[in-house]
């Protein structure tokens, strides 16, 4: 059936057992009081119930001015310094992924010989432009990991205790942890990102996995490759049985109709999160400006 509740003047809509069990949940809790709308809207001062039930439904949600302020300026110089600082890495990264998937002997011993971004940038623009693929945007995996004063500004934010609450929150757990940070640099022409979902390719046998997914250039159109979400996917445990990844092909039309949607428009610090098992994409980078995400 159909149950709604009504939080600060809003009316929620409960539509799964699940989702009334959450509700109940976080509105019996002791540490979230429901003396006043207020409180009983306010469950972190960046995430409200409304977004947990969305979370819930959907597998993503948008949560508005993540970082802000001088501390957004930091974090961008700091993700654009340590991208830039390992940038080799990134295009190596690139090649190597390619000469797995297409098994392709003589990319892999390029990949093992490159020795300057030159030389690597070239050997990955020539192999995609001979075999007809778009460049791909480029990582930069655990930037908070090293040692620099742009790895200790990104280590601050990736191991911020607000971020850890709304991931509690998002996935009603008592405590998380960090199992990855990664740069995600998408130049203008930079191809798609296909489908897929995160929780296949991490090492972990757990469901309780989420995704903060934070630009650091606006994006104001699907020109401009935001994340697109096939909202409800994570909850498709027949997906993997039937159709593998062949089944997200065209997540919006045959065979498992899902609606796609992103959160645009995102503005610098906004912050998209998603669950382990929602499948989502990226189109390709087709506006103006570079796409710069944490």
């Amino acid at each position: 059936g159909l149950c709604t509740g009504k939080v600060d003047d809003r009316v929620v809509k409960v539509e799964t057992g699940a989702e009334f069990e959450r509700f109940c949940k976080v509105l019996q809790s002791s540490e979230h009081p429901k003396s006043s709308e207020e409180e009983f809207e306010e469950i972190h001062p960046k995430l409200n119930l409304t977004q947990i039930l969305q979370f819930e439904r959907n597998g993503h949600i948008l949560v508005k001015e993540l970082v802000s302020g001088g501390g957004l300026q930091e974090l961008q110089s700091a993700v654009k310094t340590e991208f830039e600082t390992h940038l080799f890495e990134a295009y190596v990264q690139k090649i190597r992924l390619f000469a797995e998937d297409d098994d392709d002997e003589e990319l892999r011993r390029k990949g093992e010989e490159v020795k300057s971004l030159e030389e690597a940038r070239d050997v990955l623009e020539s192999w995609c432009k001979e075999n007809e693929t778009p460049i791909p945007f480029l990582q930069v995996f655990n930037p908070h990991r090293g040692t620099s004063e742009g790895s200790k500004t990104i280590k601050k934010l990736v191991l911020d205790s607000d971020l850890g609450q709304i991931a509690c929150d998002l996935l009603d757990v008592d405590g998380v942890r960090v199992y990855q940070s990664a740069v995600f640099y998408k130049a203008s022409g930079h191809g798609e990102t296909s489908w897929h979902a995160d929780l296949p390719i991490a090492p972990f046998d757990t469901n309780e996995f989420v995704t903060c997914w934070i630009p650091l250039t606006p994006i104001r159109s699907v020109m401009e490759a935001p994340l697109e979400f096939a909202s409800g996917s994570h909850r498709d445990v027949a997906l993997p049985f039937w159709y593998n990844l062949d089944g997200m092909d065209d997540p919006g039309g045959d065979p498992r109709s899902y609606e796609v949607s992103s959160h645009l428009p995102l503005d610098s610090g906004d912050s998209t999160w998603h669950h382990g098992w929602v499948f989502h994409s990226s189109p390709p980078n087709e506006g103006r400006r570079d796409r710069m995400a944490l």
